[in-house]
């Protein structure tokens, strides 16, 4: 991986980005949304982000803490990835980056 000054690249303690992105590869914790696909939570039982289909979000026993390191190999095995043909939808982030940049400037020019 590039470790060179990039777009990835801020601080954490919310020191100016100046147009760049924190990729906060850390959270991981109770309460943060940005949690990657397959990541073990920092809890007991060791359950893990397993991405599930929007009809196995509505049954009553989901939880956050259902699917284990126990539990996920068959899981994988017997259940169909919901995330498959996502990448057939994916766009660039580029326009968006673009966008925000725009935006921020004409917040800070007091245009908001």
């Amino acid at each position: 991986m590039d470790r060179g000054g990039d777009a990835r690249e801020g601080g954490r303690d919310g020191a100016p980005r100046r147009g760049r992105i924190l990729l906060d590869a850390l959270r991981n914790a109770y309460g943060h949304t940005a949690v990657p696909p397959y990541a073990v939570r920092a809890r007991a039982g060791a359950p893990v982000a397993t991405p599930i289909s929007c009809a196995e979000l509505e049954e009553p026993d989901m939880t956050s803490a259902r699917f284990t390191l126990r539990n996920l190999e068959h899981r994988l095995a017997t259940v169909p990835d919901p995330r498959h043909g996502v990448r057939r939808s994916a766009r660039a982030s580029s326009a968006a980056v673009r966008r925000l940049a725009l935006l921020q400037d004409r917040a800070l020019q007091g245009r908001g």
